[in-house]
Order: C-alpha cells, then structure tokens, then sequence
C-alpha cells in the first residue's frame, strides 16, 4: 500500500481524474462533429456513466474503510501515479442519429454541454483549494484488491 497524505489529495486526485476524463471525452465528442461527413466514420463516446460510478464507489471505499480502491473496467484502466486509459466505444445512438444531421448535432452539443458542466464543477472544486482543510491520513490500496 502507498501512503496518501490526506483526504484532501486524495479528492484531489479524484477532482483531476474527473478533469482529465472529461476532457478526454470533449476531445472525442468534437471529433464526431468534426467527422460527421467522412465516409465509414464511427461517432464513438467514453462512458461516462461507468466512470461516474467508479468514482462513486470509490468515494464509497474511502469513506468506509479509508482507503481509496479504483477498479478497472474493460474500457478504463487506472495506471501508477493517478494516470488512467480510457477507450472510446461505439456510440450507436448517434450512429441512429447520423442520417439526421440536425438532430445528430443537438445530440452532440448536448453531450458536450453536459461535459463541460462537469469539467466546470470538477475544475471549481480543485480552485476552492480543499488542501487547506487538513484532513485525516489514508492509505491508497491497489486497484485489484477487494
């Protein structure tokens, strides 16, 4: 186990985690607005609903049993130091919606409004500075240990 200094790196970590998620997928969202019109493309998404309930159950792990445990799933894996890949899937609602442009670009540009939302919230937090409010020491535990 690695020591973490402090509830407040720890959320912390969580905080850039969700930053960096959330970019990620900004990135992909454009690239199906920008790719709409090339032949044989894929509008793909990151999911965010397993990403969301990775950290909630996380939040969930650290509260109870102070330690903060992520698990991999098969399109996001956690990596050394806070890093973590994660895999676009296939988005085949808007695959659906391809063929109806106006709708196909509502669609996107409510997912990247959506996005943007949680990139603000996460990005508002890390500025609030938490690391001036000492918290107790935590342990972080390997992602595969249950």
């Amino acid at each position: 186990m690695q020591p973490v200094s402090s509830d407040t790196e720890t959320i912390l970590e969580l905080l850039n985690m969700i930053l960096h998620f959330t970019q990620s997928r900004e990135q992909v969202l454009i690239d199906n607005i920008r790719f709409l019109e090339k032949p044989g493309f894929i509008p793909k998404d990151l999911d965010a609903e397993a990403f969301s309930q990775i950290v909630d159950a996380a939040l969930t792990e650290y509260m109870t049993h102070n330690r903060l445990v992520l698990r991999d799933t098969e399109d996001i894996q956690f990596l050394p130091e806070g890093a973590f890949n994660v895999t676009p899937a296939e988005d085949e609602d808007a695959a659906r919606l391809r063929p109806h442009t106006e709708r196909y670009y509502q669609y996107q540009a409510q997912k990247l409004a959506q996005n943007a939302t949680n990139a603000r919230v996460a990005q508002r937090l890390i500025e609030m500075g938490a690391s001036d409010r000492p918290w107790a020491a935590a342990q972080r535990v390997p992602r595969n240990v249950a």
